[in-house]
């Protein structure tokens, strides 16, 4: 792919992720100890996660990184293998404008959206399973109608809320169940991965523009350690002529 073929890919309702970004401090927050917390975590390793998925040509990362991380959750806290709940539900279903919804959940489908959105989703009407919903868009790069089925419906979303603190209690809840994050990976470090760890000096921005899930870390140090200096808060794009939601359109003109 071109880079700019990349980045159409990538999927993200940048203007909510912006709106919701903030800075975790470095330091400890005081939840737990250092030296209480194991040196490493994986869920995946410890199969409670599926192998990587392949949102294909469907800028859907948002449903994807909601689905995994209900995935992981789910599978944690009950100590069984991982669900495969559908994303084509989710692009279908939150579908701004969507006359299957008493609700307009405002979402883009293939053209980006928020992981709020489908837990929202799955909250009010359930999750259905991958077999009973396949994904499609990743071929086709289009939503589909919702065929949402009250009848295969597995669960419901409970809640969910976002970390503000800490590193620390961000690591507090990674050992418990995976994360949903919001990351931007525009930059070839990211485009052209191949293994190691994709680091601060790597020219990576501040701009939100692509989902991930947070399966695990490790902690090369069981002590703390000073404390690094929290990342500055990202500067607003300046006001132009026309107002660019999602980060990948331009503007007409």
């Amino acid at each position: 792919m071109t880079h700019d073929e990349y980045l159409e890919l990538l999927g993200l309702d940048t203007d909510t992720a912006n709106n919701k970004a903030t800075t975790l401090d470095g330091g400890n927050g005081g939840r737990r100890l250092a030296n209480e917390r194991a040196t490493t975590v994986d869920h995946a390793a410890d199969g409670f996660m599926h192998p990587v998925k392949n949102q294909g040509g469907c800028g859907s990362c948002w449903a994807f990184g909601a689905n995994t991380t209900m995935e992981g959750t789910y599978a944690k806290k009950t100590n069984s293998a991982p669900l495969h709940f559908s994303e084509q539900q989710i692009v279908d279903c939150t579908l701004r404008d969507n006359p299957y919804n008493d609700v307009d959940y405002g979402m883009w489908g293939c053209q980006g959206g928020w992981m709020d959105a489908a837990w929202k989703f799955q909250k009010a009407n359930g999750a259905m399973l991958e077999a009973d919903y396949p994904y499609t868009s990743g071929r086709t790069g289009r939503e589909t109608t919702c065929a949402h089925d009250d009848s295969k419906v597995v669960g419901k979303a409970k809640e969910w809320g976002q970390i503000t603190t800490n590193v620390s209690d961000m690591k507090d809840v990674a050992m418990e169940q995976p994360l949903s994050v919001a990351l931007n990976a525009s930059s070839s470090a990211f485009q052209f991965y191949s293994s190691g760890v994709v680091r601060a000096g790597d020219g990576c921005g501040t701009s939100l523009n692509h989902a991930v899930v947070i399966v695990g870390f490790t902690d090369s140090d069981m002590n703390p350690g000073p404390s690094p200096d929290p990342e500055p808060s990202p500067t607003p794009d300046p006001v132009s002529a026309c107002k660019v939601t999602k980060w990948w359109h331009s503007c007409e003109e």
